[in-house]
């Protein structure tokens, strides 16, 4: 360090010592200079406070006070609508009134003995059996043909056998006569004999009680 300091270099930085100390003498000026103008910046502050006293700062102003919470409406909930009432169920429509059973088919009857004849009226008057279809073509069964036979193949009408005919024109079938029953089932039979047309076409319907032996 000692032929460092004999040439004139700075040891520290390996720079000539003139160099250094003129770095360090122009950082004193600068300091010196900057340290000035901060005071004499200071002193114009100080002298225009003393000047105006007024223009001192004012003190910060207080923050402005909330808004105070509005009281609370004492607000009552509006009542819930009433339920709709319930609609009443649609009256169940009226039942159709039946219909009027129909009348029994009615005819004029003379008794000859055992024997019941039946007038059923002249053919204006005469209704068509619409139960009765299906028989032979043209012809028509009048509806008393259906009481007879009724009145006979139920037991407890009382009647043995019923007849039927042709009318004068062949297209009608109609009732001429009926029997009531007796004990004697011979002379019962011997009676439907002897009633039945010679020479013209019937129908008849018999109620017979069977007897297996």
């Amino acid at each position: 360090s000692d032929v460092y300091k004999r040439q004139g270099i700075n040891a520290e930085y390996g720079e000539p010592r003139e160099t250094t100390m003129a770095l360090a003498a122009e950082l004193e000026e600068m300091e010196a200079r900057i340290m000035a103008e901060i005071k004499a910046s200071e002193e114009r502050i100080l002298a225009a406070i003393a000047a105006n006293p007024g223009a001192a700062a004012a003190p910060a102003a207080a923050p402005a006070a909330a808004p105070a919470a509005a009281p609370a409406r004492n607000v009552t909930a509006a009542p819930a609508p009433a339920p709709a009432p319930a609609r009443a169920p649609a009256p169940a429509p009226a039942p159709a009134p039946a219909p009027a059973p129909a009348a029994d088919p009615v005819y004029n009857v003379t008794q000859e003995g055992n024997i019941t004849i039946v007038d059923i009226g002249s053919p204006d008057s005469w209704v068509v059996d619409t139960k009765a279809q299906g028989g032979m073509a043209g012809i028509q069964v009048e509806q008393n043909c259906a009481k007879m036979y009724n009145d006979v193949r139920r037991t407890r009408n009382g009647f043995r056998w019923g007849l039927f005919k042709f009318d004068a024109s062949c297209s009608w079938i109609i009732p001429v006569s009926q029997c009531k029953a007796t004990d004697d089932f011979g002379a019962d039979w011997m009676n439907f004999v002897a009633n039945l047309p010679e020479k013209e076409s019937a129908y008849a319907v018999y109620n017979l009680s069977l007897i297996h032996i």
